[in-house]
C-alpha cells in the first residue's frame, strides 16, 4: 500500500456519503475523527474525491474507483502535454516530449510511491493550462480564454501544492508570451476567471486555516526533507518517507531528463528564435532546484507560502517539468529517424526501473465506510479548539452533562442533527461534534449560543436547553467566510454562461480591445 492511498480511499468514501446527505458544497465528514467530524474537506484539494462520486455511483468499489482516476489521469498527462508542445516544438519532438513527461520518474513516485492522487491529476490538468493560455493570447477568442480559466480552476482544485508551485510559472509564461498590453490581458484574464470559479475551495481553505493547528503541525517540517543534489540525479528507489534515509523515497528529476536539458543550453549561442523561451525556462529549472535544496532554507524560513509546500523535494515536479521542456527544445533541433528509435527505446528501459510496487492489501467498501481516522495530514483540518484529533469514539453521540433529561433522536445525517429533549429542568447539552465555524443550534426554531470552549468539552458543542420538551436542531452550514466566495464562484459560472449566450458578440468587442 503507498503512503497515502488509503487514507485517500477513505476520504472518497466520506465523500459519497456527504453528498449523498445533500451537502454542497461539500464541506464537512460527519463520521471521520471517530466520529466527531471534520471539516477535511475545506482544506484538501476536491477534484479527485468530486470525481469519484459518479464513479462509485456507477458501482464500481472505492479502491477502484482509486485506481481508475489514478490510471486516466496518468494517460491523460501524455495527451495533454503533447497536445501543448506541438504548438512550439516539431510533432516528433513533441511526441518524446510527452514519454519523457508521462514517464518521469516523479509521476512514478506519485504512483507506486506516495499514492498521491491529488499531484497526478494536477500534473495531467497543468499543459493544458499553458496551452489554453497561449492559445487565448495568439487567437484572442472568447473560447480559449473560458477554457484557459477552467483549466486553471481545474488545477487549483486538484492540489493545493502543485497549483501554488506553478502559479507563478503560469503567470510568468502569460507575460513572456505576450508582446503588447493587448497580449497581456488576454493572457491575464483566464487566471482571473479561474480563481473566481475556483473561489469556492481556495478561499475558505486559505482563510479559515487560522481555526485549525496546520501552521503549528507543519512549524519547520520542511529542514528533513531537504534531499542532496545527487538524489536529484540518482537515488536508489525506496518506499520509505524519509528522504534522507535507508530506503527512503527517491525524488529524481532524472538523469536522462537533465542530460538532454543541459543540451539545450548550447541553444543559447546560435541564432535561435525561441531562446527567450529556453531562458525562461532555464530559470525555471534552476531557480526550482535551488529551492529544491538545503541552501534555500533560509527562503523556507522567512517565506510562509513555502511551509504550506510541506517538502522541499515536492518541487520536483516544477523542476522536471521545466527539464522535459528544455529537453524538447534540444530534440527539435537535433532530431531525425535513428534517434527517435534511439530515444523511445532509452526512454522505456530508463523506466523499467521505477515500476516497482509494493505488497498490495486490498479492503472492501465497509472498511472505508467506517473508517474512524481523518485522513488529515500534519494538523491541516484540526481545529484549534479541541485538544486534538480524537483516538476513541463518543459513548453516545449526544449527551446531558448538566441536568437530568431524555434525548430521543429523529434525524442524523453528515450536516443534521435533529433530536428532542424532555427536560424536567434546565439543562446543557453536548453534541459529541467538533466545533468549526457553520455549525448552529437551534431549539425550537430559535438560535442558541454554542459554548465551544467548555474546558471539559473543548472544542465540542455544547448548549444550554430551558426546562420543557423542545426540538434541536444541530446544522453544519455556510459561514461567511464560505458565503463570500459561493457567490464569487456563481459569478464566474454567470460569466461563462453569458460568454457562450452571447459569443459571437463577445469575440466582435474582445478583437476592438
Amino acid at each position: 500500500m503507498s503512503h497515502d492511498g488509503e487514507a485517500h480511499v477513505a476520504r472518497f468514501a466520506a465523500y459519497y456519503k456527504a453528498f449523498l446527505d445533500g451537502q454542497f458544497p461539500l464541506r464537512w465528514a460527519g463520521d471521520l475523527n471517530y466520529g466527531y467530524g471534520s471539516p477535511v474537506f475545506i482544506f484538501y484539494y476536491p477534484l479527485p474525491g468530486l470525481l469519484s462520486i459518479p464513479i462509485h455511483a456507477l458501482g464500481l468499489s472505492f479502491e477502484a474507483t482509486f485506481k481508475l482516476i489514478i490510471g486516466m489521469f496518468f494517460g491523460l498527462s501524455f495527451i495533454t502535454f503533447f497536445l501543448w508542445a506541438k504548438e512550439f516544438v516539431r510533432r516528433e519532438a513533441a511526441f518524446l516530449g510527452a514519454l519523457l513527461y508521462g514517464l518521469a520518474p516523479y509521476h512514478f513516485l506519485n504512483l507506486y510511491v506516495r499514492g498521491d492522487i491529488g499531484e497526478l491529476v494536477a500534473l495531467g490538468i497543468v499543459p493544458l493550462v499553458f496551452l489554453f493560455i497561449k492559445k487565448s493570447i495568439e487567437v484572442k477568442s472568447s473560447g480559449f480564454i473560458i477554457l484557459a480559466g477552467i483549466s486553471y480552476a481545474l488545477l487549483i482544485l486538484s492540489h493545493n501544492a502543485v497549483s501554488l508551485m506553478f502559479s507563478p510559472v503560469i503567470l510568468l509564461y502569460a507575460f513572456i508570451l505576450s508582446r503588447n498590453l493587448k497580449d497581456v490581458i488576454f493572457g491575464l484574464t483566464p487566471i482571473v476567471l479561474g480563481l473566481i470559479l475556483s473561489a469556492f475551495f481556495w478561499a475558505p481553505s486559505l482563510i479559515e486555516s487560522r481555526y485549525t493547528n496546520r501552521e503549528l503541525f507543519i512549524g519547520d517540517m520542511f529542514k528533513d526533507h531537504f534531499p542532496s543534489i545527487q538524489q536529484l540525479t540518482y537515488s536508489p528507489w525506496g518506499f520509505g518517507p524519509d528522504v534522507n534515509k535507508p530506503g527512503g523515497l527517491s525524488p529524481q528529476i532524472g538523469i536522462l531528463n537533465l542530460s538532454l536539458a543541459i543540451g539545450s543550453i548550447a541553444l543559447l549561442f546560435k541564432k535561435f528564435k525561441e531562446k527567450k523561451m529556453v531562458l525562461f525556462w532555464t530559470a525555471v529549472l534552476v531557480f526550482s532546484i535551488f529551492l529544491t535544496l538545503n541552501f534555500s532554507s533560509l527562503i523556507w524560513e522567512k517565506a510562509p507560502l513555502f511551509r504550506f509546500l510541506q517538502f522541499p523535494w515536492r518541487m520536483t515536479s516544477l523542476s522536471g517539468f521545466a527539464s522535459i521542456i528544455l529537453a524538447m527544445y534540444f530534440l527539435n533541433e537535433i532530431i531525425d529517424k535513428k534517434i527517435i528509435v534511439i530515444l523511445i527505446t532509452a526512454i522505456f528501459v530508463y523506466s523499467l526501473s521505477f515500476l516497482k510496487t509494493q505488497p498490495i492489501n486490498a479492503k472492501d467498501d465497509s472498511f472505508y465506510l467506517s473508517y474512524k481516522g481523518t485522513t488529515d495530514y500534519h494538523g491541516a483540518a484540526s481545529s484549534i479548539w479541541t485538544a486534538g484529533d480524537f483516538s476513541i469514539a463518543a459513548k453516545a453521540p449526544y449527551e446531558v452533562i448538566e441536568g437530568e433529561g431524555e434525548i430521543r433522536e429523529i434525524k442524523r445525517k453528515s450536516n443534521v442533527h435533529e433530536f428532542n429533549v424532555i427536560a424536567p429542568n434546565d439543562l446543557k447539552i453536548v453534541d459529541n461534534t467538533v466545533y468549526f465555524p457553520g455549525w448552529q443550534v437551534m431549539v425550537d426554531g430559535d438560535r442558541v449560543p454554542i459554548q465551544f470552549q467548555d474546558p471539559n468539552y473543548r472544542g465540542l458543542i455544547t448548549f444550554s436547553v430551558p426546562r420543557s420538551a423542545h426540538n434541536i436542531k444541530v446544522s453544519f452550514g455556510e459561514s461567511p467566510t464560505r458565503i463570500a466566495s459561493d457567490f464569487l464562484n456563481l459569478t464566474g459560472l454567470l460569466i461563462i454562461i453569458t460568454t457562450f449566450a452571447f459569443r459571437s458578440r463577445t469575440d466582435k468587442i474582445l478583437r476592438k480591445i
